[in-house]
């Protein structure tokens, strides 16, 4: 299976989720570099004003009021891009606007309802994608979260839908390879993201992150074959010392700004750049090292009178040193007996 993408100015994107958050932010980047765009969300009203502004700075922009959680929608979707366009080259799912709640508080209907709309919306929307990918070759990228990780209070519905994403996508990947499909899946696992209902809670566990920082992994999986991008080490570090010290973790997320970039996203995408860095830090930190003596030969130790006596015993004795040396021994009293 040869998987060949092309450059996003020569692509059509289906980006899902477009009317706020990540889904807007990709889908003013994509504008940005000239791709093509068919752009669905629930919300008509707003994808009106964001085809109208991208519009307005040369975009060719296709509106579609649609929910993908239900597979006829995602499938009158897949059509409008092909009436449109002659098809599409990318499918990108990111998640529409969802309450985040207890699980022990929150309505089970609820609850179901949270699970159907993240879930589905990406599952009808890259099975979809799959059936018409199959032919013609390109990407689906999957926006997942790294809630499907970390455990978070008034999160547990959240995060449980997350991590069916997170299984989801891996699921279709293999099952694309094993039909030998030309299809890039790719899953992207933001931390909180500074825009959306969840993010207001999340920033206690994490530095939140600017969603241009995510839709620049996202274009970056439309172009490159990938299976997991993470967008922010310091989520998950945040989480780690969540499990040490929560308190101190809440406080350092209420104090760290939004993050406008992401270090760990960066090494992902230049890992050549980055393994480079990383081999010079090293050398770095032996030379310091050897500078400072550490590990040098620091001459003769003085000896123990205990050392001393040891060995001018063993000098007296030759024959005796010389048995031992060839032979295992047991000494029972003045004699040398041998096993």
């Amino acid at each position: 299976m040869t998987v060949s993408l092309k450059p996003i100015a020569h692509q059509i994107l289906v980006i899902t989720g477009a009317s706020g958050g990540i889904g807007l932010a990709v889908a003013r980047e994509a504008a940005a570099r000239g791709a093509r765009l068919v752009l669905a969300a629930r919300n008509g009203g707003a994808l009106t004003r964001i085809a109208s502004e991208l519009g307005a700075r040369g975009a060719r922009v296709v509106t579609v009021e649609a929910d993908v959680s239900e597979p006829e929608e995602a499938r009158r979707v897949a059509q409008v891009a092909q009436a449109a366009f002659g098809g599409f080259d990318a499918w990108i799912s990111t998640a529409p606007s969802v309450t985040a709640g207890d699980a022990l508080v929150a309505p089970a209907s609820d609850q179901r309802l949270l699970f159907d709309t993240l879930y589905w919306s990406a599952a009808h929307g890259a099975i979809e994608a799959a059936r018409h990918l199959r032919r013609r070759g390109g990407a689906i990228v999957v926006v997942g979260g790294a809630f499907a990780d970390r455990a978070l209070a008034r999160h547990a519905p959240y995060g449980a839908a997350r991590g069916a994403i997170e299984a989801f996508a891996g699921g279709l990947r293999r099952e694309l390879e094993a039909q030998g499909a030309p299809v890039s899946v790719t899953l992207v696992k933001p931390s909180a993201v500074g825009e959306g209902a969840p993010a207001a809670h999340a920033a206690e566990e994490g530095p939140a992150y600017d969603p241009a920082v995510v839709a620049r992994a996202v274009l970056f999986a439309v172009e490159h074959r990938r299976r997991t991008l993470v967008v922010g080490a310091g989520g998950f570090a945040a989480g780690a010392l969540g499990e040490i010290a929560p308190g101190l973790a809440r406080r350092m997320g209420r104090a760290t700004p939004r993050r406008e970039t992401s270090l760990a996203l960066e090494a992902q995408i230049h890992p050549v750049a980055a393994a480079a860095l990383a081999a010079g830090a090293g050398l770095l930190v032996a030379g310091l090292a050897y500078a400072l003596g550490v590990g040098r030969d620091r001459g003769p130790q003085t000896r123990s009178p205990q050392d001393a006596r040891y060995s001018a015993w063993r000098a007296s004795r030759p024959m005796r040193a010389r048995r031992a040396a060839r032979h295992p021994t047991m000494r029972q009293g003045s004699r040398v007996v041998t096993h």
